[in-house]
């Protein structure tokens, strides 16, 4: 729910960080090739912030993730340790 959250904030930030026209011939699945280089407008100061912000919960989620597998890693050992221990 928490990531759902997050990934609706990010596209509702796309209007603010892309130009229409760019983000209308991307938008596509499977995404075109682009063979040019695209330039776009200024984008004010306080809408990039608020986008690093947005960008720094996706990294924490990540960071989060990856603990998890961790630590889901160390207690996968201990219990084939322990299962193994009573096979031997």
């Amino acid at each position: 729910m928490h990531e759902a959250k997050i990934i609706e904030k990010f596209i509702n930030q796309i209007p603010y960080i892309s130009d229409f026209e760019l983000f209308l011939a991307q938008n596509h699945y499977p995404e075109p090739a682009t063979n040019e280089i695209h330039r776009v407008p200024k984008i004010n100061s306080s809408e990039i912030a608020k986008t690093k912000y947005i960008i720094s919960e996706v990294i924490f989620n990540n960071d989060i993730y990856l603990n998890d597998i961790d630590s889901m890693r160390v207690y996968a050992e201990k219990a084939i340790k322990i299962i193994k221990s009573q096979y031997n």
